[in-house]
């Protein structure tokens, strides 16, 4: 069974997801905030928090096989100033120091999608040594060109003096182009997961990374998230356990976690242009690949000829983007009266295709940590044309509308009903209910809403940081197939 530590562990969210996959056991984590704590000291009996984790002497602290870490995404986040290195929440250095000093078989991290594009920080040997060049040309010019030039001159040595004088023309232009690249090298900072990666590979461990949505899962939201997976670069790899059934360390079913892992398509080559199976026997024929894929659509797709499949009825998939995805400017109302009136007057399906940005908005507002605090209907600043869950979840108290589909899709993944959106407040009016938002974030019933000690705000406020345990489980299985074959077949 492999042990493992983590850190900023939220509501145990990642651990969910490890356990889904890997026959594993938490050791010790390290969570500050007391509310978060709390539900992880509820799951994990007797289990020991290390509390602050930029006060602890790792040394001390027992090495185990895997280091999970959902470390704060204030830094990186759109929604904030995206300070990166500058922001007093940047625990990475802190999490790179564990990960030094335990040598763990296995770092699972997570951050939000700025993580991606955020500014990290300046590389600074390579500044500095682009700076120390510009102080050495200087220091030749004056102390050893010039005095040269000022000898040959005494001495009438014309042709030595032009020789000199275009060296300090070409030393000078030198270190005019080192300092600008020091001053430009100083306001184009290295990407937040540049620095990470470089700091993994300082301390000895490659990364991967992969990126997707909650919805990938089928969740009835898009919130996406960026995991990283690290390990030894000397090690033969990391293998772990597999688990042959996706269920969490309590027996809680993790939803969307289930299925096949997916191969890669062979790569295009000559041959099969001219339909002839792939030279080499080591290879696939991608043109004998695409025979077993769904059909080529055709102008008839609803009759059939005896020799192809009906793409109508193979696949239900989302539209492809279109041009007009990027300006419609169309509500999801509007669109569908559109559509509607395009059925009529071309009895043609569904007129000219759905929008894909239609599609999508019919996913629910991500829960966000605004939502446990004041419950406001949209966004501020620039993102004011942003709905909040809490807004939305009023609004379709009676019906879901154009999120129906959405929620019975989550509804079969997760394994159980939604719960009402909303709940009675104290004066009366609804509210967003936590148990909605739980749900939303494919947790087991009860998993932060049935901790004792825990106001709403701090449930809501907890849950709107929280990984999505399958989105987090479907990333770790990608990773093992990815990098050693593993779970072909869950």
């Amino acid at each position: 069974m492999l042990t493992v530590g983590s850190l900023c562990s939220g509501y145990g969210g990642i651990e969910l997801a490890l356990s889904s996959v890997l026959d594993c056991d938490l050791a010790w984590f390290a969570e500050f905030e007391d509310a978060p704590a709390k539900v992880m000291a509820h799951h994990h009996p007797g289990v020991p928090n290390l509390r602050d984790l930029t006060k602890i002497d790792w040394t001390t602290v027992a090495p185990v096989d895997v280091i999970t870490a959902g470390f704060p995404c204030q830094p990186f986040s759109h929604a904030g100033k995206r300070l990166g290195a500058n922001d007093e929440r940047h625990l990475w250095p802190h999490i790179a120091q564990a990960i030094d000093v335990l040598r763990p078989r296995l770092a699972l991290l997570e951050n939000v999608r700025g993580l991606l594009t955020a500014q990290g920080e300046p590389d600074p040997e390579w500044v500095a040594e682009l700076a120390r060049k510009a102080v050495r040309w200087q220091v030749v010019i004056h102390h050893v060109i010039e005095p040269k030039i000022r000898k040959a001159r005494r001495r009438g040595q014309l042709d030595r003096i032009t020789r000199l004088e275009a060296d300090v023309v070409r030393l000078l232009e030198q270190r005019r182009v080192a300092l600008d690249t020091v001053r430009r090298a100083r306001s184009r900072l290295v990407r937040a997961i540049g620095v990470v990666a470089r700091d993994l590979a300082n301390i000895g461990y490659v990364m991967r990374w992969y990126g997707l949505r909650a919805a990938d899962v089928g969740a009835a939201h898009g919130r996406f998230r960026v995991f990283l997976f690290a390990v030894p670069a000397d090690s033969e790899g990391f293998a772990g356990q597999a688990r042959t059934a996706p269920t969490g360390r309590h027996g809680h079913p993790v939803a969307g976690v289930g299925g096949s892992a997916l191969t890669l398509l062979p790569t295009p080559v000559a041959d099969n242009s001219r339909g002839l199976p792939s030279a080499s026997t080591d290879y696939a024929s991608l043109a004998n690949v695409a025979a077993s894929l769904l059909p080529t659509p055709t102008t008839q797709p609803s009759t059939g000829n005896g020799h192809a499949r009906n793409l109508g009825k193979e696949a239900q998939l989302l539209p492809t983007p279109a041009v007009n995805d990027m300006g419609a400017g169309k509500t999801v109302d509007e669109w569908d009266a559109w559509t509607e009136r395009m059925k009529t007057a071309h009895g043609n399906g569904n007129g000219h295709g759905k929008s894909l940005s239609i599609e999508a908005a019919r996913l629910l507002p991500t829960p966000s940590v605004a939502d446990g605090m004041g419950g406001h209907l949209t966004r501020s600043g620039d993102r004011s044309n942003e709905l909040l869950l809490p807004g939305v979840a009023k609004a379709h108290q009676q019906a879901w509308d154009q999120y129906a589909a959405a929620i019975a899709r989550a509804e079969q993944a997760i394994g159980r009903p939604a719960p009402p959106p909303t709940e009675t407040g104290p004066k009366g009016a609804p509210r967003l209910s936590p148990r909605f938002v739980e749900w939303l974030m494919c947790l087991p019933e009860g998993w932060v809403t049935d901790v004792a000690g825990i106001s709403r705000n701090d449930q809501l406020k907890m849950l709107g940081n929280g990984v999505v345990p399958a989105q987090c489980a479907a990333a770790l299985r990608a990773f093992q197939w990815d990098a050693y074959g593993i779970g072909a077949a869950a």
